[in-house]
């Protein structure tokens, strides 16, 4: 057979095959125009309702703390100007006297004194003497009071020596320095206890006193 029968055959094979196709779905139709085939529906496998995934709370943002106030500082308050102290004027001044026992005899009680004033401050100096001619004692001990507005302070006099009959003689017995009050009249009393005897005369104290104005 020639090589150019064979394409031939081929497409006169597709040709009966085509025939025989068509007679089958003419029948097909007939068939299915006389009783209508039931076709039976596949139910549906049914859906599973999806599950609601979880909606995550919202995050709870982490407390912010509160700052703290700060504190207002107090107002710096001005200086105030302390007033320049008006002086107060010092007074200076010093006075000075003498007082005198009277015993009727040759010996007494010779008291100086001095008060020094400075501004509000006064001090009374007072200075005893046993006044006489001849005069011998022994060496005592605080037996010379010298009283001041109340106030007593005590000295202590001797020996005292004195040969000479032919003049007085001043022997010195104590001091005493006391602070009194300025404007006012001081008290003044000075006991000497002599406990003697002078010119035929018994002495136990020999006492010289005044008041002494402090200004």
């Amino acid at each position: 057979m020639k090589k150019t029968a064979i394409p031939f055959l081929i497409l006169l094979c597709l040709l009966v095959a085509l025939s025989i196709l068509l007679i089958f779905r003419r029948e097909d139709s007939g068939e299915t125009a006389e009783k209508p085939r039931v076709t039976s529906t596949a139910t549906p496998e049914p859906t599973a309702t999806p599950v609601p995934e979880a909606t995550p709370a919202p995050a709870t943002p982490a407390p912010t703390a509160t700052p703290a106030p700060t504190p207002t500082p107090a107002p710096t308050a001005e200086p105030t100007a302390s007033p320049t102290p008006t002086p107060t004027p010092v007074i200076v001044r010093e006075s000075e006297g003498e007082f005198r026992s009277d015993t009727g005899t040759w010996l007494n009680l010779l008291v100086r004194y001095t008060v020094s004033r400075n501004g509000d401050r006064a001090v009374l100096k007072l200075t005893a003497y046993a006044e006489s001619y001849a005069l011998e004692t022994a060496e005592r001990v605080n037996d010379v009071a010298f009283t001041v507005n109340g106030k007593t302070v005590y000295d202590s006099s001797g020996p005292i020596l004195v040969g000479d009959n032919s003049a007085k003689t001043e022997s010195l017995l104590g001091t005493a320095e006391v602070e009194v009050t300025p404007g006012s009249t001081a008290a003044v009393k000075v006991v000497w206890s002599f406990r003697g005897t002078y010119g035929g005369q018994d002495l136990d104290d020999i006492t010289a006193q005044t008041d002494i104005p402090i200004h």
